[in-house]
């Protein structure tokens, strides 16, 4: 796994957990995004009712069963969409593109994370918006950080400021 610097887009605010179709919406959402950025979306992870492992999973094997889940109208906590390069070594630092919603943390929160390469060609205040209809705003950040340091960790609010070594926030998002 080789380091590479990362730029993300954090939204804090609250996901209702019941609104199946905005659970959905995110989904498509996310795989569009990547799609347009040349990336492939081929893996996902997901916590919620028929997902209880937590395990990473391929994309084309998983599609039927989640959106089954949402017809269902089905407890979903998390929802990651990846594409991961065909030899990666570790999803959770070897990704090219990173989309996630959870309500698994304390701190229920969107993250758009990216190499900073790619993410220099995305137009951000419109993806911001973009991802803003899929929580109730509260906060947000754009940052950049090693991929080794783990955006997702920092997202999460799981460790001190001081813990993150390359951690660089661009821009604090307030409406």
């Amino acid at each position: 796994m080789e380091e590479r610097l990362t730029t993300s887009i954090v939204l804090y605010g609250h996901i209702e957990p019941n609104d199946i179709k905005q659970w959905n919406d995110f989904y498509l959402f996310s795989k569009e995004i990547i799609t347009s950025l040349n990336f492939k979306p081929n893996y996902i992870g997901i916590s919620g009712d028929s997902f209880q492992d937590g395990k990473l999973r391929t994309l084309v094997r998983t599609e039927k069963k989640l959106l089954k889940s949402f017809e269902k109208e089905e407890y979903i906590e998390a929802l990651e969409v990846y594409a991961l390069p065909q030899d990666f070594t570790i999803a959770a630092f070897d990704y090219n593109a990173y989309i996630a919603r959870s309500k698994k943390v304390e701190f229920d929160h969107i993250l758009a994370t990216f190499t900073s390469e790619v993410f220099k060609d995305l137009d951000q205040e419109r993806l911001v918006d973009l991802l803003k209809r899929f929580i109730v705003f509260k906060s947000g950040e754009i940052f950049q950080l090693s991929n080794l340091e783990s955006p997702q960790i920092y997202a999460s609010k799981a460790n001190a400021l001081t813990a993150f070594k390359t951690l660089n926030i661009l821009n604090e998002i307030t409406k």
